[in-house]
């Protein structure tokens, strides 16, 4: 027999109200220990968990996000050198996929200089305060004629015609494909291009960049020394 439960005679009047008595003594004592076990619980994960502050950079060259500052990513630091690259890569191709309605910004940015160091270094600009030589100044000169003889006349027929360039420098998407060194890099390169008689042209690419602080001193030495760019899109 199982006490209290097979004592409900009339010999035993209380064997009801002791099976109760001892179901709720029972349930009483499980959610106790239910509580206890929750209570350890939350101070095994407040010991175990930890604050981790961070805070979001926004590049002023691509506009991508990144996290600088986190424990979880130890030794993560946006190096000089790497601003410094994407810098003159920003620039560089800003000004080398551009053409302006106005002649005298596109003289201004496709113009050569006669001293680098000198223009180059002075906040030079010119009435439409276009940066002059923008792109003698941070280009070697194998590359700026390189422009010169192969872009440029194009560029020119383009400006005859009326056509406008200028690449939407919010598309661009840059990739260093080896290990950054304050000696330079080479990176990859995708942007868009708008054209007012083209609409919209992919451009993807390749760009070198390397470090002669003697020459591209406005510059702390970065240049580009190398650059081939393709149309991707139909």
């Amino acid at each position: 027999m199982e006490y209290p439960a097979d004592f409900d005679t009339s010999t035993f009047p209380a064997g009801r109200q002791v099976a109760l008595s001892r179901f709720l003594g029972v349930a009483v004592m499980s959610v106790f220990f239910m509580i206890l076990v929750a209570c350890g619980l939350l101070m095994w994960a407040n010991r175990s968990s930890k604050i981790h502050p961070f805070l979001i950079s926004v590049n002023q060259v691509t506009g991508q996000w990144e996290i600088v500052g986190h424990s979880h990513i130890r030794g993560h630091e946006i190096k000089a050198a790497q601003s410094l690259q994407e810098s003159v890569i920003y620039k560089f191709i800003q000004n080398w996929f551009y053409i302006s309605s106005d002649d005298s910004v596109n003289q201004a940015i496709w113009g050569e200089c006669s001293d680098r160091k000198v223009t180059c270094g002075r906040d030079n600009t010119s009435s439409t305060e276009v940066k002059e030589c923008a792109l003698y100044c941070i280009a070697t000169d194998d590359l700026y004629d390189q422009f010169v003889k192969n872009t440029l006349p194009n560029y020119q027929q383009r400006f005859l015609r009326g056509e406008v360039w200028s690449a939407d420098m919010l598309t661009l998407q840059l990739k260093p494909l080896t290990a950054i060194t304050p000696a330079g890099n080479t990176w990859q390169f995708r942007v868009t291009v708008v054209s007012n008689q083209n609409s919209k042209m992919d451009i993807f690419g390749i760009i070198d960049i390397s470090n002669n602080k003697q020459i591209f001193a406005p510059s702390l030495g970065y240049h580009v020394s190398g650059f081939y760019a393709y149309k991707v899109n139909k």
